[in-house]
């Protein structure tokens, strides 16, 4: 699979730190986890391809 790139809106972001104590930055490093599953699937209803990680 070719190099994911991240953006994070920062509002959205510093919402998730608070209500699951975990950063964006920090969550998008499971993505390169050799042992996770790693797949792609169209999203609703821009059907642009949404990764998606299964640790």
């Amino acid at each position: 699979m070719d190099k994911l790139r991240f953006a994070w809106d920062p509002s959205k972001a510093a919402a998730n730190l608070r209500k699951h104590g975990v950063s964006f930055d920090e969550a998008e490093t499971v993505f390169a986890d050799d042992h996770a599953l790693l797949l792609t699937t169209p999203t609703i209803p821009t059907r642009k391809t949404a990764p998606f990680c299964l640790v």
